[in-house]
């Protein structure tokens, strides 16, 4: 993991990463682009400046269960910010190069970046019931017992 709280550095990955989500956005397909929109997700990322820190959290694809350990400590990381007060939003760059933006071995993959601050405001996201999340004992059944 690298830790960026460079101005010019976090700069220079905002930059990387929306070139590479322009060329995303444009190449997506219709319904993709909807999505996109639907969402409010766009090109700018200012979040990757306005965050005092970035955390670049990086793995090496060849490792045994290198991908499924790296999000099992970004869930860790996150959880930790939350109890600290703090917040984040994991972003994982489409295909933006940041490697020697932060001088990063060849070998090594990005996951996401953390941008990590404290929150403008406290959004309670809205939850689905239970009932629309799990299933028991099989995909899409409910808790009703199975003959």
């Amino acid at each position: 993991m690298i830790v960026v709280d460079s101005p010019k550095r976090k700069r220079a990955i905002r930059n990387a990463c929306e070139v590479a989500d322009r060329g995303f956005h444009q190449h997506a397909t219709a319904t993709v682009r909807r999505w996109l929109e639907d969402h409010g997700i766009t090109t700018e990322k200012p979040f990757l400046t306005d965050a005092p820190v970035l955390i670049a959290v990086l793995y090496d694809p060849k490792a045994p269960y290198s991908l499924h350990s790296v999000w099992i400590a970004i869930a860790f990381m996150l959880l930790q910010a939350t109890r600290e007060g703090l917040g984040s939003l994991p972003y994982t760059p489409s295909a933006a190069d940041i490697k020697a933006l932060l001088n990063v071995p060849q070998h090594l993959q990005l996951a996401s970046i953390l941008p990590i601050g404290v929150p403008r405001e406290t959004v309670r996201q809205p939850r689905k019931p239970l009932t629309e999340t799990q299933s028991w004992n099989q995909y899409g059944a409910s808790r009703n017992p199975v003959a």
